[in-house]
This record gives C-alpha cells, sequence and structure tokens, in this order.
C-alpha cells in the first residue's frame, strides 16, 4: 500500500506540474487575444524618391544689371535639362541654377523670359512594416535628425496599406521615423469571444485543481485502509 500511495502521489505532483506549465501557456496566448492595439515608436522607413519631369515652363527674369535672377516653380531638382530664350536658343550655359530651390541666375543676355526643362524630386514613398495588416493610427513623422515633419499634411499614412508619403518641400532625407499603432493578428474583435476564452484558462484551470484533489483523496484513502 505504501508503494501504491507513493505512484499516487508522484502521479498527482506530475499531472499538477504539467497543467501549470499548459495553464501558464494558454493564459498566455489568451491575453493576446485581449491587446487590441500595439504601440510602434521609431519605425525606421526606408524612402524612395519619385522625380517628375517638368517641360518648357516658363521662368520670368528680373532685370538685373549684372545678372536676371528667376525661380522656378518647383525645387529639389535633380536636373536642369535645358533653358531656352524666347527664340528657342538654348542658354543653359549663361545661367546657374541652385538646385535645391529652383533659383536661376543668368549672366545679362537681354532676355527677359526663359523656358525651362527640368526633372525634380515630386516626394518620396515609403512602407511600413508588411508584418502587420491592421494599421489603427499614425502619429509622428520625424527626419534623421528627429526634427518632426508635420503628420497629415508634409508627411502622410495610408491606414489602409501602410504606405508612406513625405513631401519634398518638407524633407530631403531617405529615411523617415514613423510612430503608430497597428492591431494585432491575435486581437480577437467579438467581445464575447474574448468572455468565453477568459472563462475556458478558468475552467481549465478548476479541472487541474480537482485532478489534484482527486489523487489526494485517493491517496489518502488508501493511506487509511493501510
Amino acid at each position: 500500500m505504501i508503494e501504491t500511495h507513493g505512484k499516487i502521489m508522484i502521479t498527482t505532483f506530475i499531472a499538477l506540474l504539467i497543467g501549470l506549465v499548459f495553464i501558464q501557456a494558454i493564459g498566455t496566448d489568451v491575453e493576446l487575444t485581449k491587446v487590441g492595439s500595439i504601440a510602434i515608436l521609431n519605425e525606421s522607413v526606408a524612402l524612395t524618391a519619385t522625380t517628375t519631369t517638368i517641360s518648357n515652363e516658363t521662368v520670368t527674369l528680373s532685370d538685373g544689371l549684372a545678372n536676371k535672377t528667376g525661380t522656378l516653380a518647383n525645387n529639389h531638382l535633380t536636373t536642369l535639362t535645358a533653358l531656352r530664350n524666347f527664340s528657342s536658343e538654348v542658354i543653359t550655359n549663361y545661367c546657374n541654377i541652385t538646385l535645391a530651390t529652383g533659383v536661376l541666375s543668368c549672366n545679362d543676355t537681354g532676355n527677359y523670359t526663359a523656358y525651362a526643362d527640368y526633372t525634380y524630386n515630386d516626394y518620396s514613398t515609403g512602407q511600413l512594416s508588411s508584418s502587420y495588416d491592421e494599421w489603427l493610427s499614425f502619429d509622428a513623422c520625424r527626419n534623421s535628425t528627429m526634427d518632426a515633419i508635420e503628420a497629415n499634411l508634409h508627411c502622410n499614412l495610408t491606414i489602409a496599406t501602410g504606405a508612406v508619403r513625405v513631401n519634398y518641400d518638407n524633407f530631403t532625407d531617405d529615411l523617415a521615423y514613423i510612430d503608430y499603432k497597428y492591431e494585432p493578428d491575435t486581437y480577437v474583435h467579438n467581445s464575447a469571444a474574448r468572455t468565453i476564452l477568459t472563462v475556458t484558462v478558468l475552467l481549465f484551470a478548476v479541472g487541474i485543481l480537482l485532478v489534484g484533489v482527486g489523487y489526494a483523496w485517493k491517496s489518502f484513502k488508501e493511506s487509511d485502509m493501510s
């Protein structure tokens, strides 16, 4: 009887130990079903520039004595392809341009109007982590020096797709740092289902307790009989 009593106690201990391991794992998974929002801070998003080509843009040049200046409609140029006068003569070699600002400075050639062909960086695009399929909110956007770029104006996020767009007038880096929230795949939307899952864990815990009590009771009974 003593040998049987010992076996029952060992079996009880093993059953409780295994039950505790399982209930911890199950409880952790059930808690994840209740997490409806996770905040991500400073996710690094690689940006790719989108360029636009302009042809025959009219530029009015100032009436300067030594040179004439003018400003293109866009800045952040990648290249000034050609600059012509009203007679379609190329005057690019007579002018300098600051690509970042689109400002022209030309020698005084007697022309007060120029026609420009150029390509400029219009905006940049990127993509949030592809592992998330339920983006909830767009909270902040920063450049590589952590300076804020106004969200939903100069830096935009398409919640449905996780696509990021940054205007070049306010941003010239190839990285952006985004704060946002997303909904994990484990979240259970239905509140009744979440409650049932919680009760399931409770019932499992009660079941383990009853198994332990049952084995202990059996052990004590056999001990008394001996």
